[in-house]
């Protein structure tokens, strides 16, 4: 009994919520250690369940990867872990010089959910970047 109580208390410990900053129109989530769902973590408009209207999304991963390891990547969905892929971003080793890219939403309202069992973000510096549509 002992021993369950103990692994549930690592498990707990081992996979916290990721560190939300809102700031302005943008939110920034970073040490992304388990799903990240926007409608449950943020104050920023949304809350009223329907979806946060979204200027751009931008994937930036952690400098721990480094170059041409092409292993880290990220899948955000709509709504829930099962929800349809709205967003993928995966490191490219094509130069030494990344420029990392928004993808545009143009203010289609989106209820962002990180995926974390199908991403590769854990424990790294990896950043994504949430620049909301001004209402």
């Amino acid at each position: 009994m002992v021993l369950i109580f103990l692994i549930i208390m690592f498990c707990y410990n081992a996979f916290s919520a990721p560190t939300v900053t809102e700031s302005g129109d943008f939110v920034m989530v970073s040490e992304i250690d388990a799903d990240f769902i926007y409608t449950e973590s943020c104050v920023l408009y949304g809350r009223d369940g329907m979806g946060v209207p979204i200027d751009w999304i931008l994937f930036i991963p952690g400098d721990g990867w480094g170059t041409g390891t092409l292993g880290c990547y990220v899948e955000i969905k709509d709504a829930s872990d099962t929800g349809p892929v709205i967003f993928y971003s995966q490191a490219c080793d094509l130069t030494d010089d990344p420029d990392f890219l928004p993808i545009y939403y143009h203010g289609s309202k989106i209820r962002p959910v990180i995926d974390f069992s199908v991403s590769s973000v854990a424990h790294d510096e990896s950043k994504v970047i949430f620049k909301l549509w001004r209402q």
